[in-house]
């Protein structure tokens, strides 16, 4: 009797044994991979899946087994039972932790290979002019409106590698005023007009090339910063006293500018356009009649860029 208890008791251990390892097995086999946006390939188990995230379990470089979550957003692709076997994998060939150290996309055949390597944008804002007059004199009000305006601009780049590019910039600066009585130096003649009335608008262009340089923050959120010379084309048009007027400049000059730009889009409309936010720096004098005028300002601005054609218009 003693002996046929035991001998049952044997086998229903044994039993819950094997359940016990198949279990154990099971939750710990890692046929799944997870790839991040990065380039980073997770051997794992997923072990739950929302419409956020995915929430999976990995071993770490010590050989615990690590319980962790990622957004849906962080994820290029994913396969469940990718892996034929559930070999434990090991830290330094099948198991990487996540991390936020930068991988290069134009390296990895992907759906985003080179979405790096080309940039066309556009931009506008709002520019202040630096020269620094002191003139407190209704015709010196009247020109200091002239140093507040906006601007527009476009340009295109192509990267070399992940940091260093070359490209060329377009941008125009506008500003207008007008006073139906006002004392101020008459440009026509070079005496003064008193009680006359003044219109003016300005306009500077500049072209050239630039030198750009990147740095990643992450796979989406980037430093950019560029300068290069180029080329003023200064424009004064205007009526004084009903008769118009009009003077033309032109000279060297140099443009700079620091700012972020931030990748937008998803996996479903991809991730074709970055929205820029910077500022910039303009230099540059030129000499109209015998007035040495400086150009010098100050932009804000915001933009969009374009990596490649979007996919939405592809299809």
């Amino acid at each position: 009797m003693e002996s046929r208890i035991i001998q049952h008791f044997v086998r229903m251990v044994f039993r819950l044994l094997v359940i016990f390892l198949f279990f154990s097995f099971s939750a710990f086999g890692q046929r799944d991979l997870i790839i991040t946006q990065a380039g980073e390939q997770i051997r794992c188990k997923i072990t739950g899946e929302t419409s956020m995230r995915f929430s999976y379990s990995y071993t770490n470089e010590k050989g615990k087994t690590v319980h962790s979550e990622i957004f849906k957003t962080l994820v290029s692709s994913y396969k469940y039972n990718f892996f034929q076997d559930d070999k434990a994998a090991t830290p330094k060939t099948l198991v990487q932790k996540p991390t936020k150290t930068y991988n290069s996309p134009l390296k990895e055949k992907t759906e985003f290979s080179n979405y790096l390597k080309y940039r066309v944008g556009f931009k506008g804002g709002l520019s202040n002019l630096l020269d620094g007059s002191t003139d407190k004199s209704d015709y010196g009000l009247f020109t200091e409106k002239l140093k507040r305006g906006w601007h527009y601009g476009a340009d295109a780049t192509i990267f070399f590698n992940d940091h260093i590019g070359l490209g060329v910039q377009y941008n125009s600066y506008q500003a207008s005023n007008k006073n139906r009585k006002l004392d101020f130096p008459h440009r026509l003649n070079g005496g003064e007009v008193r009680n006359g009335s003044l219109e003016t608008k300005i306009n500077h262009k500049f072209v050239g090339p630039m030198l750009v340089g990147r740095i990643p923050l992450d796979y989406k959120t980037f430093v950019m910063a560029s300068a290069g010379p180029g080329y003023y084309f200064y424009t004064d048009k205007g009526l004084e006293n009903e008769k118009a007027y009009s003077f033309k400049g032109k000279d060297w000059g140099a443009a700079a500018s620091l700012g972020l730009e931030f990748l937008l889009g998803n996996n479903d409309s991809g991730r074709d356009v970055m929205l820029s936010i910077e500022c910039g720096y303009q230099y540059g004098k030129v000499l109209v009649e015998t007035q040495s005028i400086d150009l010098s300002r100050l932009d804000f601005s915001v933009g969009l860029r374009f990596n490649r054609f979007p996919r939405h218009l592809r299809q």
